[in-house]
């Protein structure tokens, strides 16, 4: 029987191997340390492992441990259309009108400065990774949640900047 390799399944330029590699320069000493090796109970996941796969996930705006979980027994699995298509938005008129108001030159100063600004960071972690709220409890889970947003942010952008520039 062979397994499937991940190179199997991913393109070179993939997000995940360029988490892997971010991965590998973290130093991850302490969290090996603390392993047991004494044999006794299940043997545990290698911590790069587990690093690089919570990254990934929180790259791809998934938070939830559940749903994590789920997906690396499951795989991603999305209803497909028969025709291959995808589906038509319901919101299509909508993006048009944006589109022409943007492309006058009052839309084009407006987003030149907004582009300038913090705010476009916060729009992006709240609409495009899906992190309207903290699911843990507490000012420091906050924080720290709010760490990894924004440090899986700066990677994913690193990644695109990466695949711009190959």
């Amino acid at each position: 029987m062979r397994f499937a390799q991940l190179a199997d399944w991913l393109p070179e330029d993939h997000l995940a191997w360029f988490v892997i590699d971010v991965v590998d320069q973290i130093d991850l000493g302490r969290f090996r340390r603390s392993y047991r090796e004494d044999g006794h109970g299940r043997p545990a996941y290698d911590p790069a492992v587990m690093v690089a796969l919570l990254l990934y996930a929180y790259c791809s705006g998934v938070r939830s441990s559940r749903v994590i979980e789920r997906r690396c027994v499951e795989g991603r699995r999305g209803k497909e259309r028969k025709d291959g298509k995808p589906s038509a938005s319901k919101s299509d008129e909508f993006v048009d009108a944006m589109k022409s108001k943007l492309k006058s030159d009052r839309g084009h100063d407006v987003m030149k400065m907004r582009r300038s600004t913090i705010e476009p960071v916060f729009g992006q972690i709240k609409e495009a990774r899906g992190a309207r709220r903290f699911p843990r409890r507490g000012l420091t889970a906050a924080q720290a949640e709010w760490k990894l947003l924004c440090a899986t942010h700066n990677l994913t952008k690193l990644w695109r900047h990466h695949l711009a520039a190959s």
